[in-house]
């Protein structure tokens, strides 16, 4: 029960988002992912398998169209939160890489 008090006590306004992603850590190959929402601290990702367990550090990879073509953003994080739908990771590490990556996200999410 903890756990799930920890995924609603996320940073910032979750936004409702379909975006396919890759979920990587040290330990396993890559897991396709789904991010499901998102907001400025973190982000809920369906997974097709088991994912990572809680504290696990992981890495967000995620694809997007942009004025010249196409780029991969890499958002860095921890699980904080684990389902068998997915799993709940708080990004860690705040870049003007990750702030630009949050903003398109946001911004894809309007639309």
């Amino acid at each position: 029960m903890k756990a799930q008090n920890n995924v609603n006590q996320r940073a910032g306004s979750r936004m409702a988002l379909n975006l396919e992603a890759a979920l990587f850590t040290s330990e396993t190959a890559p897991l396709r992912a789904r991010v499901q929402d998102i907001s400025i601290g973190g982000a809920f990702l369906k997974t097709e398998s088991h994912p990572p367990d809680i504290s696990t550090p992981v890495t967000l990879g995620v694809c997007m169209d942009t004025d010249g073509g196409e780029q991969i953003y890499a958002l860095s994080g921890v699980v904080v939160h684990r389902s068998e739908q997915g799993a709940g990771v708080r990004f860690e590490g705040y870049d003007s890489e990750t702030v630009r990556c949050l903003r398109r996200l946001y911004l894809t999410s309007v639309n």
